[in-house]
């Protein structure tokens, strides 16, 4: 996915996404890793692969899911997301 942090904006559908809520992601949904680090951590970014990973219950025993690659070492944040 060729995604620029400055100019682009990466859409999550709450019917696949289900444990996020409509609009711009949270910050407390976001980390930036490779796990989720808390119950809140629902999206991850992998910095160092570029793996965006969904994780529906955070630090719980479910398993993240891969579902988007983006280019390594981008300055990613919360921002860049919105649930519709």
């Amino acid at each position: 996915l060729d995604f620029s942090a400055k100019d682009d904006t990466i859409r999550l559908d709450d019917a696949v996404f289900t444990k996020l809520k409509h609009g711009q992601l949270s910050s407390s949904n976001f980390v930036i890793g490779t796990k989720a680090l808390d119950p809140n951590d629902q999206i991850i970014y992998n910095s160092k692969t570029g793996a965006l990973l969904y994780d529906a219950d955070g630090s719980g025993k479910g398993a993240a899911i891969k579902f988007a690659t983006v280019n390594a070492h981008l300055k990613m944040t919360a921002a860049d997301f919105i649930v519709i």
